[in-house]
């Protein structure tokens, strides 16, 4: 995706002296339809200041079954976070770690899910919302299937990023180096294991979700759910 000579290389940095509103709620999988229709809706609603992310994972003992898990954001005072996050919120989650905290403290919220050691994997894609009801419990049984094949892979994920591309699409796609703007989001899958014998299931795995959502994303272009014009090129390279 980027490529080339550089002599330089220049961050612009922000100031962010403000706590952020952040954390996780975890659901049981009836619970899909009610998230997944806030999720769709929070990436304009939000306007730039608000983002979730959905993913699967397999709850701790003793519950030990796979959950859907909802890590919401919002930079912003607790009262207008938690008026944004209401429809999830109210959703009776099994836990919630949502709290105000320090915005240096974001990108450490998932460090414990992907733990130093073991064997791990990733593979990426990208998806356009609204994502359908049917296709994220098609995943849902897609992982909870994998997890019940080889339970040496429970702590595996699959994460689904609900971020306005607003920012990122202001520069046309063909502008620079970086070919991955466009109206989508990153779908990220994260299978981790400990046997070597499990090398090749695993890594199945993750490259079958990948396909599953390319083939979503040609159909919702066909059936008109999403521009069929989009010509980034659905890769993230964090993420391969």
């Amino acid at each position: 995706q980027s490529f080339g000579v550089a002599t330089s290389f220049t961050y612009r940095a922000y100031d962010q002296p403000n706590l952020v509103f952040a954390g996780t709620l975890a659901f049981t999988p009836d619970k899909i339809p009610s998230v997944l229709a806030f999720a769709n809706d929070s990436i304009e609603a939000g306007h730039g200041h608000a983002a979730c992310m959905l993913g699967f994972a397999v709850a701790p003992p003793p519950i030990s079954v796979p959950i859907l898990l909802c890590s919401i954001f919002f930079n912003g005072p607790e009262d207008q976070a938690r008026a944004f996050f209401r429809p999830v919120l109210e959703i009776e989650p099994l836990f919630n770690t949502a709290a105000m905290i320090p915005y240096s403290s974001v990108n450490a919220l998932a460090n414990e899910a992907a733990a130093h050691g073991g064997r791990k994997s990733t593979k990426g894609g990208a998806f356009a919302a609204p994502t359908r009801t049917a296709f994220l419990q098609t995943l849902f049984q897609h992982f909870s299937d994998f997890i019940t094949d080889v339970p040496d892979a429970q702590r595996s994920l699959l994460l689904m990023e609900f971020f306005s591309p607003d920012k990122v699409c202001e520069i046309d796609n063909r502008a620079t180096a970086f070919a991955n703007r466009d109206y989508y989001n990153n779908i990220l899958a994260i299978p981790q294991w400990g046997d070597e014998a499990n090398d090749g299931k695993c890594r199945q795995w993750a490259r079958d979700v990948s396909s599953m959502v390319g083939k979503e994303m040609q159909a919702a272009k066909i059936d008109g759910r999403i521009k069929p014009e989009m010509d980034g090129v659905g890769t993230y390279g964090n993420y391969e």
